[in-house]
């Protein structure tokens, strides 16, 4: 199953998550720089790479875990 992934969601899904937010993203970024008060927007990407982090963690702990089993 983790073979076939990639290809299933391009086949089916035309891609993946992360390339169908590519837009969305430019358009934030650009309207990020029109603005003048950007705190709300550093604020948001400190706190997504903070849960990136901890999701990143909290995998490798689990995995760790079943494999010691």
């Amino acid at each position: 199953m983790w073979l076939a992934y990639g290809p299933a969601v391009r086949w089916f899904g035309g891609g993946a998550i992360n390339t169908g937010l590519h837009n969305v993203r430019v358009l934030w970024m650009r309207s990020m720089l029109m603005r003048d008060n950007r705190i709300a927007d550093s604020s948001l990407i400190g706190h997504v790479i903070h849960s990136a982090s901890f999701f990143a963690s909290t995998s490798l702990i689990a995995i760790g875990a079943l494999l010691g089993c």
